[in-house]
């Protein structure tokens, strides 16, 4: 039986500076003043949308408060400002604009508000760029960062020429605007995502999956969809993978405090890097550091190819290491889901 899509959960948009921000949410009514319990903020990547995210809800513990955001300027969140404007599209200005738009769904009352970050791909380096660097409203308590390495290592790994041309995209899509753009635009946003969601191991199996690429597609369709998701690779390249390697020279990692997972596809990433190795060398606390592989041929996708196998991972490392309860409702989540046919 298939699984049920945002299960639970509520649209709404929200207007923050120059970011109309739609996201899915679960037990965050608009001015309740902020949550107890952490939020859980789901971060998707690149080429996707918040749809990335259909399934967390049936996953994860009920009781948790979930945000589920389309990034800025991707799906259907808009950014006013110009994608020339490098700087506005750096994952910390990203996503610091995220949890102010959050702040002001919630009008958020005073203290910290715990949140949990659970971010794949474009969405991750968001959230390590948010764990990095403090922010006045909110208390990071943990980031599970998916698929990826820092954005650091991912530029220098690129003078191996089997990584340049399996990673070729972070070259392209870097490029001054509008080269990037106006390829894209010639070939098509459509069939660009197609090419890309299918290299890095596809979004999902049968209609489930068809299904998901057909969002994607349609997002990629529009033009500004396009800009804003060049712009934020080229932020990538000419802003954050300096400012990385400056404030690891300087000792400045994700903080004693927050716990972080990092979940990764034997075959995708860890074909290419030691990640263990690699991230050992950007947090402050190791013992605060958990890394998980998933196997059986899942690629980059992970949450949309192998959905048991990744909140399974993400739902034990709540348990064991932040203490997360469940209610015995919550004994629906991702072992007795991986008997279900969600596909």
């Amino acid at each position: 039986m298939p699984l049920p899509l945002f299960e639970d959960c509520v649209e709404t948009t929200i207007a923050f500076e120059d970011v109309r921000v739609f996201a899915h949410t679960r037990h965050l009514p608009a001015g309740c003043g902020g949550t107890d319990a952490p939020i859980v903020v789901c971060l998707h990547g690149y080429p996707q949308s918040s749809y990335m995210f259909r399934h967390a809800p049936s996953y994860l513990p009920e009781h948790l408060p979930l945000f589920i955001p389309d990034l800025p300027g991707y799906g259907a969140s808009t950014k006013a400002t110009p994608t020339t404007d490098t700087a506005a599209y750096t994952k910390r200005a990203l996503g610091t604009q995220l949890l102010g738009a959050l702040a002001a769904h919630l009008q958020l009352a005073g203290g910290l508000q715990p949140v949990i970050l659970l971010a794949h791909d474009r969405g991750a380096r968001i959230a390590h760029a948010l764990a990095v660097h403090y922010h006045p409203r909110f208390e990071i308590l943990a980031a599970a960062l998916c698929d990826i390495v820092p954005t650091a290592e991912q530029f220098a790994s690129l003078g191996d020429p089997h990584n340049a041309a399996s990673t070729f995209h972070w070259a392209l899509l870097a490029a001054a605007y509008p080269i990037p753009e106006r390829m894209i635009w010639a070939l098509g946003g459509a069939a660009w995502v197609q090419i890309a969601v299918e290299t890095w191991g596809g979004c999902g199996v049968g209609e489930d999956g068809r299904r998901a690429l057909e969002v994607y597609q349609a997002h990629f369709e529009r033009p500004e969809v396009v800009a804003a998701s060049c712009a934020d690779y080229r932020a990538a390249a000419m802003l954050e993978a300096g400012e990385q390697r400056r404030e690891q020279a300087l000792g400045c990692k994700v903080p004693w405090g927050i716990k972080v997972l990092v979940l990764y596809s034997e075959k995708y990433l860890g074909a290419r890097y030691d990640v263990p190795k690699v991230w050992r060398e950007w947090v402050a606390d190791e013992s605060a550091l958990e890394v998980v592989a998933v196997g059986c041929g899942v690629g980059h996708f992970l949450f949309e190819q192998a959905p048991a196998e990744a909140y399974g991972a993400v739902c034990a490392w709540m348990r064991d290491t932040l203490g997360v309860k469940w209610s015995p409702s919550d004994l629906r989540s991702a072992t007795s889901f991986a008997q279900n046919d969600i596909f």
